[in-house]
């Protein structure tokens, strides 16, 4: 996983599941398990990577040049790890809710790289 430097231009949550980021490998490959970093709200933060999808299937490595989602869990933050826990009940409420990116505090697009 050395050198590993992947740009996401999108991020979504999945409820109770974890947090993805969509978008293209720059440099080097991770695996299902890796752990990477990310700048959420100022701070390094780290998750560990429990999917890796291309073209709609799960693949064990990432593939430079292609787009991928990375589907994150176990954060380094109760607060990214909690990012879903006050989801509101009705679609009206969704309509006003904040982003993902919002909620967990990261700009894009954003890098993710391997964790030191």
């Amino acid at each position: 996983m050395d050198n590993f430097e992947f740009l996401a231009d999108d991020i979504f949550g999945i409820y109770k599941v974890g947090i993805v980021f969509r978008g293209n490998v720059l440099q080097g490959k991770a695996r299902t398990g890796d752990v990477i970093s990310f700048e959420a709200n100022g701070e390094i933060e780290t998750g560990k990577i429990h999917i890796i999808e291309l073209d709609r299937s799960i693949i064990e490595e990432t593939v430079q040049g292609k787009e991928l989602g990375i589907l994150l869990n176990q954060f380094s933050s109760k607060e990214i790890e909690s990012w879903d826990h006050d989801l509101p009940d009705s679609e009206e409420e969704l309509e006003n809710y904040p982003t993902t990116e919002e909620r967990i505090g990261i700009k894009l697009p954003t890098k993710i790289w391997c964790a030191k």
